[in-house]
């Protein structure tokens, strides 16, 4: 997973989200999930926090979708999520779609810049952490 802090939010691929008969090793990831997050930090810790909205993805043509907006809602609603809160973090979605998805308002045949440029460097690191795990299936 990765976060970018800028613009708060997170985004991984998903063991989950695989294409059935897809050889992954060889095509490559074939759709992200991105979260829209909050981001705080103290002196001793980072907290990464889930909005609700979220949007799926794929690398290979098929269109993105955007999810979860009545979870954001609902949690307005239920005083779960404060307004100031709220309201930056949907001017900070809108400049994530914006720059990475859809920069004009007509749909172009390419993405903006999707998946960011600035991630590539960081995915080819070796993890400090062992290997990557993930789910079977």
């Amino acid at each position: 997973m990765f976060v970018l802090l800028d613009l708060g939010v997170s985004m991984s691929i998903p063991s989950w989200r695989s294409t059935r008969g897809t050889d992954r090793a060889k095509t490559g990831p074939t759709t992200w999930y991105v979260d829209l997050v909050h981001v705080s930090t103290t002196q001793d810790s980072i907290t990464v926090r889930d909005l609700y909205a979220d949007v799926l993805v794929p690398t290979d043509g098929r269109h993105q979708r955007l999810l979860d907006l009545d979870e954001f809602a609902d949690a307005i609603e239920a005083g779960q999520l404060d307004i100031a809160t709220a309201v930056d973090g949907l001017r900070r979605w809108q400049h994530f779609l914006d720059r990475h998805l859809h920069a004009a308002r007509d749909p172009s045949q390419t993405w903006t810049d999707f998946p960011p440029r600035r991630l590539r460097d960081l995915a080819a690191l070796p993890s400090p952490l062992g290997p990557i795990v993930t789910a079977p299936g």
